[in-house]
Parts: structure tokens; C-alpha cells; sequence
């Protein structure tokens, strides 16, 4: 059985084309069964990239603070395989870029650990920024 690795990003981004769906069937099985074609709501995978063939196994996941600009921390995580999925609602722009990425043999434990950690460090990173700027515009 293959494990991968789940990261969704919303976006926030203002593309001139608007979003058509795509199909998954050239994939491999597993990847088949990892990328759907659509989500809950209408959420419809509109493009699909293949990670480079030549890149290297890993990949590094920045951990921002909310008082810097550079990187506070960088954990490197296996890929030996991957695909980056965008989607969008019909007849809207992308919403949502998310990679599907297959880890090293014996490091999806890890690797796991380590994205957890950035949700929350992220999750955590954004809300306190609202709360901060809540506090100075309560109106």
C-alpha cells in the first residue's frame, strides 16, 4: 500500500482565466485513489502537475513567524513522488492548491509529523494575527 502526504493550501490569488476541470485517468493507481476529481460542495481539481522528475527526494517546509519575513525554521520532508492539484468551485478561479506527494519508504512517519506541525504552527501563526488585529480595531 502507497501512504502520501496531504498539504492543502488555500490560495488567495487573482488569475485572469477562470478554472476548467481535469482528468486523472494517465495516472498511476495509487495516485488515482489519492486525487479526486471533485470535493464536497462542487470543488472541482482543475489542473494537475507532476513534480519534476529530476528533483531531488525531499523538500523543505518553511515555519514563519508573524514578525519576520524569513523562515524561523526549516524541516525537510521525503518525496519520492508527487503531484500539485489545484481546484476552484465551477466557473470561479482556484481555491484551493494542494499537494499529493509520496514519501520515502520508511519516512512517511516522519514526514507526517513533520506537515502536522506546520498546520498547527500555521493555524496557530493566523490566529494570532487576527486576534492582534482584533484587539487594536475592536469596532
Amino acid at each position: 500500500m502507497h501512504r502520501f502526504l496531504l498539504a492543502v493550501v488555500v490560495l488567495c490569488t487573482t488569475l485572469a482565466v477562470e478554472a476548467q476541470p481535469v482528468a486523472v485517468a494517465s495516472l498511476s493507481d495509487a495516485f488515482k485513489r489519492s486525487i479526486p476529481p471533485s470535493l464536497s460542495g462542487d470543488l472541482t481539481l482543475v489542473e494537475l502537475q507532476n513534480r519534476c522528475n529530476d528533483c531531488e527526494p525531499w523538500r523543505y517546509i518553511d515555519f514563519y513567524g508573524n514578525a519576520s519575513h524569513a523562515p524561523i525554521k526549516k524541516e525537510r520532508v521525503s518525496v519520492v513522488a508527487g503531484y500539485r492539484a489545484m481546484y476552484a468551485y465551477p466557473g470561479t478561479q482556484y481555491f484551493s492548491n494542494t499537494k499529493i506527494e509520496q514519501s520515502a519508504p520508511g519516512q512517511f512517519d516522519a514526514d507526517r509529523r513533520i506537515m502536522e506541525e506546520a498546520i498547527q504552527h500555521e493555524f496557530q501563526r493566523k490566529k494570532e494575527r487576527v486576534e492582534a488585529y482584533l484587539a487594536s480595531n475592536p469596532q
